[in-house]
């Protein structure tokens, strides 16, 4: 009796103590990152900066250049600030600074806390939503679909904030690379879990855009367009938490429309999204550059090949103006401006059969990186030689 009294006590010190490391371990973290947005915030002073006030991105980038050094004996802190950095550069749509960290974070966490822990999770969720929005989806798969299984063992509270959202993403890349029975399947899964989620949940919207872009993929472009304008009803929604979804599913619309050849005021309408998205999202967001890239494609389907070349030029220069470098960012759209080119006949054939052929030998050793979009860029090199005969 004795024996066991002193094993309850011992056990409850110890996990008493434990406890309490933690917490004091947690409080640490936590000074240690405010200290760190408050030295980054007072580095904005003009004199530091030649008598200019720095942007966000240019602290950004500073203080990410400092986190091996200033965090090499706090590795917890560490994996805190990378995951604030890679949510931010994702906002912030410098997706090319968001998947370099991310990769860095999601190894730092795997070795810190374990592939299953539900903060590594997230962590590639993020990694692998920043291959999505770069278009490089069998690499956002790659990440996402080996995990699953270890999402779903995840207890109930993370329901709809780590399973569902991964379930969502690996759909939706499943339809962009093709596997569409694997997205029907996962399309599935979640329509029976959105029934048993609150009645206000917004998930239900987002299965319909979802199920959208399987339809498009497998070619039913009129049962795409039905899916997306049943979003209409959210669309009313003032909750600012829901503006970019609400813009996001509009822009769907307009795209989803131009596959289906009906080009009612196309333009103007986009013209008017845009100006939306610029007011709430700033100018130049990836959104954005999403619509102007179907508009582009309108006015190539409708034959204004001038009017799709000058789109391309702008969307390459966007992106230029918005630091990208990385050849999965660069390369499709060169392709892209290479087909309007084609096209319109901005060019001798000789001198557009030059430039395709550049542009494949410049994707060859980056194959890798380019992930599904390589085919993309083969696609357009070789649509642009058949052209030229």
């Amino acid at each position: 009796m004795l024996f066991r009294s002193v094993a309850s006590l011992a056990i409850g010190l110890a996990t008493s103590l434990y406890q309490r490391q933690r917490a004091v371990q947690a409080a640490r973290v936590s000074d240690e990152v405010t200290q760190y947005l408050v030295d980054m915030l007072a580095s904005a002073s003009p004199e530091r900066h030649g008598g200019n006030w720095p942007t966000v991105l240019q602290l950004l980038e500073t203080s990410r250049d400092s986190l091996d050094k200033r965090f090499a004996d706090s590795p917890d802190t560490r994996l805190r600030v990378l995951e604030v950095l890679v949510q931010t550069y994702r906002q912030l749509n410098r997706l090319d600074a968001a998947v370099a960290l991310g990769e860095r974070l999601v190894a730092d966490s795997r070795q810190r806390l374990g592939a299953d822990h539900p903060r590594t999770l997230a962590a590639s969720f993020e990694l692998a939503q920043s291959y999505h929005l770069k278009g490089q989806f069998d690499l956002a798969l790659g990440v996402i679909e080996p995990l699953l299984p270890a999402y779903r063992r995840l207890p109930a509270e993370h329901r709809e904030d780590l399973l569902m959202p991964a379930l969502s993403l690996a759909d939706a890349n499943y339809s962009r690379t093709g596997r569409f029975d694997d997205a029907e399947r996962l399309l599935e899964e979640q329509r029976r879990l959105i029934e048993s989620l609150p009645a206000d949940s917004d998930w239900h919207i987002t299965y319909l855009n979802h199920l959208q872009v399987l339809r498009n993929g497998q070619g039913r472009v009129h049962e795409a367009l039905e899916a997306i304008r049943a979003t209409r009803p959210f669309w009313s929604s003032t909750r600012p938490e829901d503006q970019r979804e609400v813009l996001t599913m509009q822009r769907n619309v307009i795209a989803m429309e131009i596959r289906a050849a009906e080009y009612d005021r196309i333009e103007e309408r986009a013209a008017e999204l845009i100006a939306r998205m610029d007011r709430l999202l700033g100018a130049g967001s990836s959104l954005a550059q999403s619509l102007t890239h179907e508009i582009a494609r309108y006015r190539l389907e409708v034959g204004r090949y001038a009017d799709a070349l000058a789109q391309r030029e702008a969307n390459i220069a966007q992106a230029r103006a918005g630091g990208a470098e990385l050849p999965s960012t660069v390369l499709p759209l060169r392709a892209q401006r290479l087909m309007a080119r084609s096209a319109a006949r901005a060019a001798p054939a000789d001198a557009l059969l030059a430039e395709a052929r550049t542009l494949f030998e410049e994707s060859l050793p980056v194959a890798p990186q380019l992930g599904a979009q390589r085919a993309e860029v083969w696609l357009a090199v070789a649509r642009v030689a058949l052209a030229q005969d």
